[in-house]
């Protein structure tokens, strides 16, 4: 994978048209580009730089540094004025939350089973590599035109040899956080097994539990009640409400690793067809899924013109 070769002088409205916007991450906006010379598709992350700026080089470092299949991909980073442009791996399908919304429909336990399956494996690298992810929701798995899933999104992540004052702050998503962090514990990877029991009920029911409630509340309900399964436990198979039973085991200590979950049976049912059940998806729904993506273009112009030129 090349990187571009980046200068401070370099204007990136020059290298890239603009042409979609693709959702809103941690620290920014993201937007579709097209290389101008080379007419390749490209994630464009444009942070303002009066965020975080601690926040978003430890998102450059971390990208910079993964090489995985289901870690998305980064090319490099632009500054412009009072902007930072981060370039990352285009995925044509977009988030697993978005898709939804454009299938106007919830995932199959097949489609989630083949979903989390690779989402396992980006975990299982990160964790070895001593990165947490910290906010592990449908909004940031992306899927790709080969039925690849993407974690994305590393704003709040954090590397093991942070300082524990760091990994103590409650950083991540309400409805998606784990007990241990809002009763203010160390974080440790299995927050992010937490986060990832949450988004298979997420996409097996459009919504994480308690998103029917403001987020403090929420908040305090996750810290203080039963975890949460699928609200209709009987419409799915045992080993998809088993899996997610062990994803929510409350104490961090005994909930499984990555690496575990991995040999789940409603894991290894998709290691056979994983990629192809997602590749077809993206394939049949493309023209939809583009047209989701422009639905926003005034909102992409507004954003440039006022806090970018």
């Amino acid at each position: 994978m090349s990187q571009f070769n980046l200068t401070f002088q370099e204007d990136p409205e020059q290298i890239f048209d603009i042409v979609s916007i693709l959702g809103q991450g941690n620290y920014g906006k993201v937007f579709k580009g097209i290389h101008k010379l080379t007419q390749k598709e490209y994630a464009i992350k444009v942070i303002l730089v009066s965020e975080d700026i601690f926040q978003i080089n430890k998102e450059v470092q971390i990208l910079k540094n993964c090489h995985h299949d289901n870690i998305v991909g980064y090319f490099g980073t632009f500054y412009k004025e009072n902007a930072i442009w981060l370039i990352t791996e285009y995925c044509e399908g977009g988030s697993t939350l978005n898709l939804q919304k454009v299938l106007k429909r919830n995932f199959t336990e097949q489609e989630i089973s083949s979903i989390i399956n690779q989402a396992l494996n980006g975990l299982i690298y990160l964790h070895e590599n001593k990165i947490i992810h910290r906010d592990i929701k449908a909004g940031n798995i992306l899927l790709n035109q080969n039925g690849e899933i993407k974690l994305a999104d590393f704003g709040v992540a954090a590397q093991q040899i942070y300082t524990n004052a760091e990994k103590q702050t409650v950083m991540g998503t309400p409805y998606w956080m784990s007990p241990e962090v809002l009763g203010n514990q160390k974080y440790t990877n299995k927050t992010d097994i937490w986060s990832l029991g949450i988004t298979a009920i997420e996409l097996a029911e459009g919504e994480p539990p308690y998103s029917h409630i403001h987020p403090f509340r929420a908040m305090f309900a996750i810290k203080k009640q039963p975890p949460q399964g699928l609200s209709n436990g009987k419409q799915w198979s045992d080993i998809f409400n088993d899996f997610v039973k062990k994803c929510l085991i409350l104490d961090f200590n005994e909930r499984p690793s990555a690496k575990e979950l991995i040999q789940h049976q409603f894991i290894i049912q998709s290691n056979n067809y994983c990629h192809q059940i997602l590749s077809d998806l993206i394939v049949e729904n493309i023209e939809y899924i583009e047209q989701y993506k422009l639905q926003n273009l005034y909102i992409i112009k507004q954003f440039l013109y006022y806090f970018i030129k």
